[in-house]
């Protein structure tokens, strides 16, 4: 009997960490399919950022701004427009395009203002509630090259 006792004991120090490792597969594989909440997003994706949003920003040039956006999203695509009040010749106004992925938007800004057209590329994670944006980007315009861009998006 003894014997017996201790050939179980030895074979289950093997199967532990088995066991616990397909138990924990288990639990990973039961909770990958989204928050729970049964809301996937726009089709499918779980960022939504249609809507007007207001980022406040600074770069390399430019001490402290502000920028308004309207986006739409499809899928994983994102367009819209963007107008500012601080521009270089005191409005600016532009496209937005760009893909989300996960909670990332990846973006390009076409600066369309006449006498100041410009390019700027950039990325903004989404938190997790869906309502605030923090941006980073490059790009330029009229007024040089625009680096170490920073902003904090608010949905409005």
């Amino acid at each position: 009997m003894k014997k017996g006792k201790n050939v179980i004991i030895k074979n289950l120090r093997y199967f532990c960490p088995v066991g616990v490792i397909a138990l924990g597969l288990i639990m990973v594989i039961a909770t990958c399919g989204g928050d729970g909440d049964g809301e996937e997003g726009v089709d499918g994706y779980n960022v939504i950022v249609t809507g007007h949003w207001v980022e406040t920003y600074s770069t390399s040039i430019i001490p402290l701004a502000q920028i308004i956006f309207d986006i739409e999203q499809t899928g994983a695509n994102v367009t819209g427009t963007y107008s500012t009040s601080t521009g270089v010749h005191g409005i600016g106004s532009g496209t937005f395009s760009g893909t989300v992925s996960g909670n990332t938007i990846t973006y390009t800004l076409n600066q369309t203002t006449p006498n100041c057209t410009g390019t700027f590329n950039g990325s903004a994670n989404v938190n997790e509630d869906g309502n605030a944006m923090t941006s980073t980007f490059t790009g330029f315009d009229c007024a040089g090259t625009h680096n170490n861009g920073r902003g904090n998006v608010t949905k409005q």
